[in-house]
C-alpha cells in the first residue's frame, strides 16, 4: 500500500533509514566518535571489527592481500583490547 503522498513503502522505509542513520551520526559526532556527522572513510579502507585476538599482522596482511590487493594496508584500530 503506497503512502499518502504516492511514494511506495520501500521509498518511505529507505527515507526513514537515512534519517535514522543521520541522527546516529550526529550523536556519534557529539560524543566524539566521529570528527563530523557526514564523515566518510577513504575509498580504499576496509573496516573489520572484532577480529580474533590471536590474529597476527602477517595473517591480516595475507587475508586482505589475497582477496583485496588494494586493501592490503589495514591499520589497526585505536580501541583494541
Amino acid at each position: 500500500m503506497p503512502g499518502e503522498d504516492g511514494r511506495s513503502l520501500d521509498d518511505i522505509e529507505e527515507e526513514a533509514r537515512k534519517r535514522e542513520a543521520g541522527a546516529r551520526a550526529v550523536v556519534l559526532e557529539m560524543i566524539g566518535d566521529l570528527p563530523e556527522a557526514d564523515a566518510k572513510p577513504p575509498a580504499d579502507m576496509l573496516f573489520v571489527c572484532k577480529l580474533n585476538p590471536v590474529t597476527t599482522e602477517e595473517a591480516r596482511h595475507s587475508l586482505t592481500g589475497t582477496c583485496c590487493p588494494r586493501l592490503a594496508r589495514t591499520p589497526r584500530g585505536f580501541a583494541e583490547s
